[in-house]
């Protein structure tokens, strides 16, 4: 099974296939992508509802640093509250307070105070945005403020309620099944074996130490992927929309398609502004505008009414996202896979 141990050695395998079946992965990976930000379980819940069906921009960024940084301060501090209870879990945090392109700088590594200024330096978000968000989060006491450690994350919810459980859990889920679609995928072509297929996880009973550390993986792919995105021409809106629009056949089989066309070969299907907004949960209006954006930044292509993601996107030569990610953004995902497919271990 993926774990730990054997992500470099998945690395080393993954680093010998060519670039079109390693921008293949890529797309697969990033049709779904929208899928993680939606609130799809938690209706009857009305302190969940009021958040809205899917994550609105800057409202995660905030949030999920302070996750990070608050569990580095417990883990640092034997006398803090959670202290044992997280440092059990044995984290990599390192992996991400030495990240080679995302630089954060968690307060929490060198005992200082967790401010607005710092999240909004971490993330990219101006401070009265990140304000306006932290306030929401303060407002239901999920985000506390603390003498020491200032503004952290109160963990007396995820260890002893269900508040924003099930939107969670359904997140875990997404990810889990979007990996373990590419790792099967990777098996069936004799890439990687069965040694390497991801743990079957089932999300409804999920003990609650491996719910505990799994929120905290769960937040650490937020604040990377929504760094990532923040180092690209797209927006949030515009990154789920064009993530909608990459609608697979699923069952497939699309490595080694070199000079084939997607859309003649069955492999992708147009979409239409109604579709994708039913699919990301983001306002039609919003999606028309967005959509009108990235055809004129040539991402997408209109005929008629039906949309196509252009060849800057599929085409492994002509597409410009940077290539020097790759490798990072394919290590992130393996770490935070493999740790959150391997039961807590203590």
């Amino acid at each position: 099974m993926l774990n730990p141990d054997n992500i470099q050695e998945v690395e080393k395998i993954l680093g010998t296939i060519s670039r079109l079946n390693a921008h293949i992965l890529f797309l697969q990976h990033f049709s779904d992508f929208s899928e993680f930000f939606i609130n799809t379980v938690s209706a009857g819940n009305k302190l969940e509802e009021t958040f809205g069906s899917r994550a609105q921009q800057n409202l995660l960024p905030p949030l999920s640093f302070t996750i990070i940084n608050s569990a580095i301060f417990h883990i640092n501090n034997s006398n803090a509250q959670y202290h044992d209870a997280l440092k059990k879990f044995q984290l990599p945090f390192n992996e991400l307070i030495n990240h080679q392109i995302l630089k954060f700088e968690f307060p929490a590594v060198y005992n200082n105070k967790n401010t607005l200024e710092t999240i909004s330096k971490n993330t990219k978000i101006p401070k009265e945005t990140s304000r306006k968000f932290v306030k929401e989060w303060m407002n239901i006491d999920l985000i506390q403020k603390d003498k020491t450690a200032g503004l952290i994350l109160n963990f007396d919810i995820p260890f002893n309620t269900n508040l924003f459980k099930k939107y969670n859990l359904n997140a875990m889920k997404q990810l889990s099944k979007n990996w373990s679609f590419l790792i099967d995928s990777l098996i069936s072509q004799g890439i990687l074996n069965n040694k390497h297929k991801i743990r079957n996880i089932n999300f409804s009973k999920l003990d609650d130490d491996s719910y505990i550390k799994n929120l905290m993986l769960l937040h650490w792919y937020y604040l990377i992927a929504l760094t990532y995105i923040q180092n690209t021409n797209l927006n949030y809106n515009e990154t789920c929309i064009l993530s909608s629009a990459l609608f697979f056949y699923k069952n497939k089989k699309i490595f080694d398609t070199k000079n084939i066309d997607f859309y003649e070969a069955d492999i992708l299907r147009p979409v239409n502004i109604s579709s994708i907004a039913a699919s990301t949960a983001i306002p039609f209006a919003t999606v028309r505008r967005s959509v009108k954006k990235l055809i004129n930044k040539k991402y997408l292509i209109k005929k008629n009414n039906n949309i196509f993601v252009s060849d800057l996107i599929l085409d492994y030569k002509k597409h410009n996202l940077k290539g020097k990610w790759s490798l990072p953004m394919l290590h992130d995902i393996l770490v935070i896979a493999s740790e959150m497919h391997s039961p807590p271990d203590y």
